[in-house]
């Protein structure tokens, strides 16, 4: 199989090209970097349409040579493709190659270090049935980087799915362990609840949630004493985020739900993990 790495202009394609890279060393399989060009819509009564198309793909080949120059020593193959939309050239690419990872830069006009979604991201999540990984804006990894980890973000919903056991299926044959991590929002309590008292209720439901998982790791195949189970806790997102102990090598993955509407849809949770993450993030869809 295939990394599919999409490469845009700029610091985006980069990201994803970083990433792709890192992925595919992990896995041992081959990268298609492809561009995507948008066909001018509607088209010109002027004219210009096909100078238009020309100068667009002289860019996205810079770009692909920048990527080429990234992934180098990895087995690469470069397309530029034509298409009505950025989304749908993806997908129709998707559809054809059936890659095992489709890999997005992150919306540059978001924070440096985190993945941001944009337009084109959330469109992709709409119609793709492939696991689709986001870089963080700006990420980039050495030449001989590998997943060292994979984390999977643990939520309500994953209890009765199939995410960690499809999970621990895509990283045993590579000896990348996996850890399973929980997070727990707590804003600033009111009233007269003392610090102490609180700590003592976020400790009793960590216990609470250890004692959820190990069943399903157990239903997964697993067994629960060789899997890391994380219950971070903060004050917000971004706060029980960074309490995580995150490394170089590290890939989060989190579940979402399908539908026939939308292939991958993310819940308000996991919205909110995924624009948090300092790492890169894979969504994959939640099977029951």
């Amino acid at each position: 199989m295939t990394v599919l790495a999409t490469v845009a202009t700029g610091q985006r394609g980069s990201a994803a090209a970083h990433l792709a890279g890192m992925l595919a060393r992990s896995t041992e399989e081959s990268v298609t970097a492809a561009a995507i060009v948008p066909a001018p819509w509607p088209p010109s009564p002027f004219g210009g349409d096909a100078e238009y198309l020309a100068a667009q793909k002289r860019t996205f080949a810079e770009a692909l040579a920048r990527a080429e120059d990234i992934l180098e020593g990895l087995a690469v193959e470069s397309l530029i493709e034509e298409s009505r939309s950025v989304s749908s050239g993806v997908a129709e690419l998707a559809q054809r190659l059936q890659p095992s990872f489709v890999v997005v830069g992150s919306n540059t006009r978001g924070p440096i270090g985190v993945v941001s979604l944009g337009s084109v991201a959330r469109r992709l999540l709409s119609t793709l049935d492939v696991p689709v990984c986001f870089a963080p804006n700006g990420f980039t990894a050495a030449a001989d980087a590998t997943v060292h980890r994979v984390t999977v973000a643990f939520g309500r919903g994953d209890r009765d799915s199939s995410l960690l056991r499809e999970t621990a299926e895509r990283t045993e044959p590579f000896g990348i362990p996996m850890r399973i991590v929980c997070f727990a929002v707590r804003p600033p309590a009111r009233g007269s609840i003392e610090p102490g008292i609180e700590d003592l209720v976020v400790s009793e439901w960590a216990d609470a949630v250890r004692g959820e998982i190990e069943p399903t790791l157990s239903a997964a195949g697993l067994e629960p004493d060789s899997v890391e189970i994380v219950v971070a806790a903060g004050r917000s997102w971004t706060d029980a985020i960074a309490e995580v102990d995150w490394e170089p090598g590290d890939l989060l993955t989190i579940g979402a739900s399908t539908s026939p509407v939308s292939r991958l849809f993310l819940g308000a949770h996991a919205s909110k993990i995924v624009r948090n993450s300092p790492v890169p993030v894979v969504v994959v869809g939640r099977g029951n």
